[in-house]
């Protein structure tokens, strides 16, 4: 009996070791996982992740000009035209739009905008807007003018020689006080401009030294000069016409000559009778 003892007891250990084998597997490699796992984030000595920074909020947008900020609304609607204008040109080798900027327009005193002089339009009081441009000499590149002249409706004056403006004249004939237009030394081309004609009864007309081809029409004789002072706000009233081509009996076209910009040169034909 002490023989069939002993082998129950041996073979009752035999059997709880084989249990307990793969607990204890199990047990150890949890530890070694932990361990593992703690090692990763910072224990025994690792350095800890940065914390995520927040994403920066968008800028406010920025505040439009309100009429409030200029003299009258006269000068707001123009602030925009003139804005849209300086965005088109290309070259301003003198940073004449530098001074472009903020709400004060008129240079009458030399604090405005550089070119832009203000007068109150007939019929109102107080009521300062842009009557004359003058960017004689500027030197400004863009690729035309049109969208800009024609969307000043008091201007009376547009003088814009020896730059590089391209394109064509824009319509003027609707601006009720315009009557003196200088666009001569650019980059302009085509025909002659026949948006000029309708004011031939009260414009001054300069559009030689362009890229024009073709003949001039004879009703371009009729335009009257005016001779006037420096000052672009205060023309002289002297006036005098072109001479007539029939009465000259010659005629008038216009050839190219060299020129960065293929501008042209008026050149007097004998007309056939």
């Amino acid at each position: 009996m002490g023989c069939g003892r002993s082998s129950f007891w041996f073979m009752q250990l035999v059997f709880l070791s084989i249990l307990l084998v793969p607990i204890l597997s199990s047990s150890s490699g949890s530890d070694r996982e932990a361990l593992e796992i703690g090692i990763g984030v910072g224990v025994g000595g690792g350095a800890a992740p940065s914390t995520p920074q927040p994403e920066c909020p968008p800028p406010p947008p920025r505040r439009q000009p309100q009429p409030s900020d200029f003299e009258n609304i006269l000068q707001h609607r123009a602030y925009f035209v003139i804005q849209r204008f300086k965005q088109t040109i290309t070259c301003d080798p003198k940073n004449k739009t530098g001074s472009w900027t903020g709400f004060r327009i008129c240079n009458n005193d030399g604090r405005g905008y550089q070119g832009f002089y203000c007068e109150t339009p007939p019929g109102l009081n107080n009521m300062r807007t842009i009557a004359s441009v003058n960017f004689n000499g500027f030197t400004l590149s863009a690729p035309t003018v049109c969208g800009f002249v024609d969307q000043l409706p008091d201007i009376a004056l547009f003088h814009a020689n020896s730059n590089s403006f391209g394109g064509t004249v824009p319509a003027l004939a609707n601006l009720p006080f315009f009557y003196e237009l200088d666009l001569s030394n650019n980059c302009l081309s085509g025909g002659f401009p026949a948006s000029v004609l309708p004011l031939v009864d009260r414009a001054f007309l300069d559009p030689r030294y362009n890229g024009y081809a073709g003949p001039v029409p004879s009703v371009a004789f009729l335009i009257r000069t005016r001779v006037h002072p420096e000052h672009p706000a205060q023309p002289r009233q002297h006036h005098r016409r072109l001479p007539n081509p029939r009465q000259r009996r010659r005629a008038s076209r216009l050839r190219r000559s060299s020129g960065c910009c293929g501008r042209w040169k008026e050149e007097r034909l004998r007309a056939i009778s």
